[in-house]
């Protein structure tokens, strides 16, 4: 039981700190616009919400992976 709250508690501690970095990344792209530099501050909005999207898919799959192994067991 207390593997699987640890387990638990990884993932979400991932998640949280990967929404803070991603919002962090996006102030910094819009200060990088205001800046003059509306090209380069664009593309690491992106590349943010990007990051936070390959994220969430990978994290889906490994949660199916890990159903369908107890599922079988």
């Amino acid at each position: 039981m207390a593997l699987i709250r640890g387990v638990i508690w990884n993932e979400r501690l991932g998640m949280f700190l990967l929404v803070g970095l991603a919002l962090a990344l996006v102030m910094l792209g819009v200060r990088i616009m205001e800046s003059g530099h509306s090209g380069e501050g664009f593309a690491l909005i992106v590349g943010a919400a990007c990051g936070v999207l390959v994220a969430y898919v990978r994290s889906g799959s490994r949660r199916r992976q890990l159903a369908e192994t107890s599922e079988s067991a």
